[in-house]
C-alpha cells in the first residue's frame, strides 16, 4: 500500500524493483522498531490497593563467578593459540578475524595477493582449530557446547 501511494514520487533513476525493495526494508525496519518498544513499569511506583500485588521481578545482574573463569580461561587459551602461530599466518588471521579487515585491505596492508590472504587465512584458521579443539573439548560437547561431535569450530 505504501509503495503505492509512493508510486506518483518514483522519479526513474534507480530500477523499479530497487526502489520497490527499498520501500519493503524501511517499512520493514520501522514495523521492527514500532514493535521493540517496550514499556516499563516503575520500581518505585506504590502499588494500588484496589488490584492484585504482584511484585516485580528484577534479574540479578551480577556476572556469575563460574562463567567469568570459563570466559578468561578460553580468552587466555585463544591468545596462546595466536601467539602459537607463525608469524605469516598470525599477521593474516590479526588482521582478518580480529581487526576485521577484508581480503583486499588485509592484501594491501601486507603486500601480497588476495588469494595468498585466503590460504594463510585458513591455514591459521585449522592451526587454531587443532590447538583449541582439544582443550575446550569436555564430556558435554565442549566448554560452552559449541564443539559438539561433527560439529567443528567453524568459527576459528
Amino acid at each position: 500500500m505504501e509503495a503505492y501511494k509512493a508510486l506518483p514520487r518514483f522519479r526513474s533513476e534507480s530500477k523499479f524493483s530497487t526502489w520497490l525493495a527499498s520501500i519493503v526494508l524501511n517499512e520493514a525496519r520501522g514495523r521492527l522498531r514500532h514493535d521493540r518498544i517496550v514499556t516499563f513499569e516503575s520500581v518505585d511506583a506504590s502499588p494500588d490497593p484496589d488490584e492484585d500485588f504482584a511484585p516485580a521481578v528484577i534479574a540479578d545482574w551480577r556476572e556469575v563467578p563460574s562463567q567469568s573463569l570459563e570466559r578468561k580461561e578460553v580468552r587466555e587459551m585463544i591468545q596462546q593459540a595466536i601467539a602459537a602461530l607463525p608469524a605469516i599466518y598470525r599477521e593474516v588471521f590479526i588482521l582478518r578475524d580480529v581487526q576485521d579487515l577484508s581480503i583486499s585491505e588485509t592484501a594491501a596492508t601486507l603486500g601480497i595477493a588476495d588469494g595468498l590472504v585466503k590460504v594463510r587465512l585458513l591455514r591459521a584458521r585449522l592451526m587454531m582449530q587443532k590447538c583449541l579443539a582439544p582443550k575446550l573439548q569436555t564430556g558435554r560437547g565442549g566448554m560452552f557446547g559449541f564443539l559438539r561431535k561433527g560439529v567443528g569450530a567453524s568459527w576459528f
